[in-house]
């Protein structure tokens, strides 16, 4: 389990922990908070242990998987949340650097996560992208870079879809607005302060996550659920 929040993450795998699935969580280079979620799992009664690496650096990527091979045989599910919202600019001066940086996070390295773990993904398993809303509804002009990003990651997953479909596998993006978690407090201000819709709980995003990794969804597939409880535009 990949994510950039503890709170939406550790939801996601207490939903999970009833199930008989042990969840390896990822938070980066951040141990100790990996280790909590761990620790929240373990006192729900599942199982869980903490995968440590920055995906940022060169080796941060092979890190992460020789951890997971030394505590799991194989892969079930794949639930990737790394988002990364960028500097609130006006499109002219959005610079080349905040494209990298955002790019980074919400493109690569959830591309080249799933493509290191397709070798231990087992046949008819699960690959959930948590994605956003800003790309099709809200549309805030000083998020682009951040909207583009998450459109090319629902491309990524209609079409991984579509590969994967032989094997069983199904690939889902789920496209919350705005998450209340610590880590971003302060975006949540500035973001919601012309928005007085509902903003998500952590709790309320991993229902969804929970419901894709399901067996009463193994034919839904290449899909984006709009995860506001707003109606289309």
């Amino acid at each position: 389990m990949v994510g950039t929040s503890a709170d939406v993450v550790s939801a996601v795998a207490l939903k999970r922990s009833d199930s008989g699935m042990t969840v390896g969580v990822h938070l980066g280079d951040r141990g100790d908070a990996a280790a909590n979620v761990v620790k929240s799992i373990e006192a729900a009664g599942g199982g869980a242990f903490p995968l440590v690496s920055d995906l940022h650096s060169p080796e941060g990527m092979d890190e992460l998987w020789m951890q997971f091979d030394r505590r799991a045989r194989h892969l079930d599910v794949l639930v990737s949340h790394a988002d990364a919202l960028g500097r609130r600019r006006a499109f002219i001066d959005v610079r080349v650097q905040d494209l990298d940086e955002v790019f980074d996070v919400n493109v690569r390295l959830p591309f080249l996560l799933a493509q290191q773990a397709l070798a231990r993904l087992r046949d008819h398993g699960r690959i959930i992208n948590v994605s956003s809303h800003y790309p099709y509804g809200t549309r805030d002009p000083h998020v682009l870079p951040h909207a583009m990003s998450k459109a090319a990651m629902d491309a990524f997953t209609m079409v991984l879809a579509s590969d994967l479909r032989t094997r069983g596998i199904t690939v889902n993006s789920v496209g919350p607005r705005a998450t209340r978690t610590e880590h971003a407090a302060d975006a949540m201000a500035v973001l919601t302060e012309n928005l007085p819709t509902h903003t998500a709980d952590p709790d309320e995003v991993a229902e969804i996550v929970a419901f894709f990794v399901s067996d009463d969804a193994r034919w839904i597939t290449g899909q984006w659920l709009d995860a506001t409880s707003e109606p289309a535009p």
